[in-house]
């Protein structure tokens, strides 16, 4: 402590300068006194700009928090689960179709492809209602199996069903674990699906025309075009072809990777019923103008205004015609009427030329003459069936007949 008036320096507390004896002032004192002063002063408001950065940084935090919990409950095993399984219950195909994680060409797995599958794979047995019961975690918590109960429409008692997950190794929104579905809406992605067709055809995959594009050159020959599809799904599809000729083929296919190739054939089976219906139409009226013109032992060129089509060569068809009259002829029962009530395909092929060989089952009622032992003549009529081949062609949408190969000539008298 130093003397306001000579300068001396004095101890710490001494009231008077040793030197000059003035009177000295305490620091200490003042400084408290100061110190009094100023916490007795009134504070300094905090501006608001402060208060509003403060209120912003708060809110933030909590949404940061909040954020952080709902985002770790969607991304848990459970919750992925279950909005899987509500998917299936809604039938939302938009949503389902993100758990296959299609990639490269998607034209024969498109989403809208996946939607009318999964309108026909879930409208019969749709869940009314269903709750999670457990989840197990396996492989150090790798996989993880979601079990639950449900009921649908129709059945009342519960059913059981599980789903598996596994742990991708990326995560979602960059913190929580990335939970993929492993068994979703059973069905699969087959790839390079490969159909062979006769040569010529246009193809029509599920609905959708086969491009060109996808023609593989390299595997196509002189019979058959091989096309090579990038991806389908592996359920039941229908496939149809229209032949050179334009005759229509259709039949269903489910593609998987042990069948990933199908030759489009031509039979009964693959034959469209409106087809068909046409050629057992065209077949009857046919079989019973040939009928009836040879019991007349009418001539060929007496019918073959008929038959004729422009550009078909008619002439085997004429010898197997008077062919057909001779046996008829030299038959003992002696037809004398004859009319197809009905007839069927059994089998059908195509031959070298693309003619439609065709067995029919023909239903028909027929009326004959005979001479008996006793040299008497008598009649006598029934109804029978027998197997009859003939040969079509197809020509701007109607069937023309241009041989018969396998007619009936005997015909019982009992």
């Amino acid at each position: 402590m130093f003397c306001g008036e000579c300068g001396t320096k004095n101890k710490k507390g001494d009231a008077f300068c040793k030197e000059c004896g003035s009177k000295l002032e305490s620091v200490e004192v003042t400084t408290n006194k100061t110190k009094k002063e100023v916490s007795n002063a009134p504070k300094k408001p905090m501006a608001k700009s402060t208060k509003i950065i403060i209120g912003v940084v708060a809110v933030v935090v909590a949404a940061l928090v909040a954020l952080f919990i709902i985002l770790g409950n969607i991304t848990n095993p459970k919750n992925v689960a279950k909005e899987y399984i509500q998917a299936v219950v809604n039938k939302d195909g938009n949503k389902l179709y993100n758990y296959l994680n299609i990639e490269g060409d998607s034209t024969f797995v498109s989403k809208n492809v996946f939607n009318n599958y999964i309108k026909e794979k879930i409208k019969d047995d749709a869940v009314t209602n269903y709750k999670i019961t457990e989840v197990e975690y396996s492989t150090g918590k790798l996989q993880a199996t979601v079990r639950f109960t449900y009921t649908t429409k129709n059945s009342s008692s519960e059913k059981t069903g599980k789903v598996t997950l596994t742990k991708d190794k990326s995560k979602k929104y960059l913190f929580f674990d990335n939970w993929k579905i492993n068994d979703s809406i059973d069905t699969a992605v087959v790839k390079d699906y490969t159909l062979k067709v006769t040569k010529g055809s246009t193809l029509t995959y599920g609905g959708i025309k086969v491009d060109k594009k996808y023609l593989d050159s390299s595997k196509s020959s002189t019979e058959y075009d091989v096309y090579v599809l990038p991806q389908v799904f592996g359920y039941e599809t229908v496939v149809k072809a229209v032949l050179p000729s334009g005759l229509e083929i259709e039949e269903k296919v489910t593609p998987s990777t042990y069948y990933s190739t199908h030759i489009v054939s031509f039979d009964e089976d693959t034959l469209t019923d409106a087809a068909k219906n046409k050629i057992i139409e065209v077949a009857k009226k046919d079989l019973n103008t040939i009928y009836t013109s040879a019991i007349a032992k009418k001539s060929f060129a007496d019918i073959k205004s008929n038959f004729d089509v422009k550009g078909i060569d008619l002439t085997k068809f004429e010898q197997s015609y008077n062919n057909f009259v001779i046996k008829l002829g030299n038959e003992s029962n002696i037809l004398t009427s004859f009319t197809v009530t009905n007839a069927s395909i059994y089998d059908i092929d195509l031959d070298s030329n693309g003619y439609l060989e065709v067995e029919f089952k023909v239903n028909y009622d027929y009326a004959i003459k005979y001479t008996d032992y006793s040299n008497n003549e008598k009649t006598h009529s029934d109804s029978d069936y027998d197997y009859m081949t003939v040969t079509l062609t197809y020509k701007n949408g109607t069937y023309y007949l241009v041989n018969i190969n396998e007619l009936e000539t005997y015909f019982s008298r009992y």
